[in-house]
């Protein structure tokens, strides 16, 4: 029962970090990157298609998505009107979803027949968001178009990370911009499990300025760590170590030991602050603690309680 709750732990981590397994993931500089036709529309309109099987019978076949096309953010189109094939039952990985009287940008390719679009990427190319987040995604969107226009590499690649960071101050846009920066942070290492070979990328190097540093650290919570605030964490943990490491101290202390809630927190928190502190017998404990989180014994949360207080105590 406890290897099943785990599983759905990580399935539910997943989701959360818009990681439609096991497809490579694709943030929003590689949808440009990448897409035939960039669109901003609404959804006026869904068709099935229905199908039958060898013996006659008819099943739910493609969903059709029709688009009324407000703003052509990239590519060329001759009609005011799309068609965007999608599967909305598909479970893994996650689909690409249209809901009709919803404002999109969507990022397409043409079908192999000629006849409609498919979405790339499928969830990572569909944004369905309100006004404001649309606005945000089409200037970035522009902003990147441009960037990928300069000749010169050094100043595109210090343009891009400018704009990386820009992603990330956004809620909106936070993901596409950590993601891409995070190049050992829990958002890389998760995209290791679907074992899929990435497309070249161009950019190699990632360092961040010293700017660019702190404009990512202001952005952490400055009251306690939340699950989310990890890749941040690991971007900038090296120039700010102290102020990080008493922010998660105090969050591993009045957190407790009660890890039922986000038992990710918990371990990241245990993991990180080992890191800085280089404590053998923080190590030990961590060790005991990994173990017991795929126990499945009855009386594993109170020896999962028992090595936090531990952990705690050395603090």
């Amino acid at each position: 029962m406890r290897s099943l709750l785990m599983l759905l732990v990580i399935g539910a981590t997943l989701c959360s970090f818009n990681m439609p397994y096991p497809i490579p993931a694709r943030p929003l500089r590689m949808l440009i990157m990448e897409s035939q036709v960039i669109i901003e529309g609404e959804v006026i309109g869904e068709h099935i298609l229905m199908e039958k099987d060898k013996k006659g019978r008819e099943y739910e076949g493609a969903h059709i998505a029709v688009i009324r096309v407000k703003n052509l953010l990239q590519g060329k189109l001759d009609t005011d009107t799309v068609q965007v094939f999608f599967e909305p039952n598909m479970i893994c990985p996650a689909p690409a979803s249209y809901s009709v009287n919803t404002a999109v940008i969507t990022f397409l390719d043409k079908r192999p027949d000629g006849q409609g679009y498919y979405t790339h990427a499928l969830s990572y190319g569909v944004k369905q968001l309100p006004r404001e987040g649309l606005d945000i995604y089409k200037k970035r969107i522009r902003e990147m178009q441009a960037i990928m226009q300069l000749k010169d590499t050094v100043q595109q690649r210090n343009k891009i990370m400018d704009w990386l960071v820009a992603c990330a101050e956004n809620k909106f846009t936070r993901w596409e911009g950590i993601y891409e920066l995070s190049g050992g942070s829990s958002f890389s290492r998760m995209e290791l499990i679907t074992q899929e070979k990435e497309v070249r990328d161009p950019l190699t190097d990632r360092s961040l300025n010293k700017q660019q540093k702190k404009t990512l650290f202001n952005l952490i919570s400055k009251d306690t760590v939340r699950s989310e605030d990890f890749p941040l964490i690991d971007l900038v943990i090296a120039d700010y170590k102290e102020p990080i490491l008493q922010l998660m101290v105090h969050t591993i202390k009045n957190s407790g030991t009660d890890n039922r809630g986000d038992p990710w927190l918990t371990y990241g928190l245990m993991h990180r602050i080992r890191d800085i502190k280089r404590d053998e017998r923080l190590s030990k404990l961590i060790a005991e603690y990994d173990k017991l989180m795929w126990n499945t014994d009855n009386n594993v949360g109170q020896l999962q309680q028992e090595k936090i207080r531990g952990f705690i105590a050395l603090l």
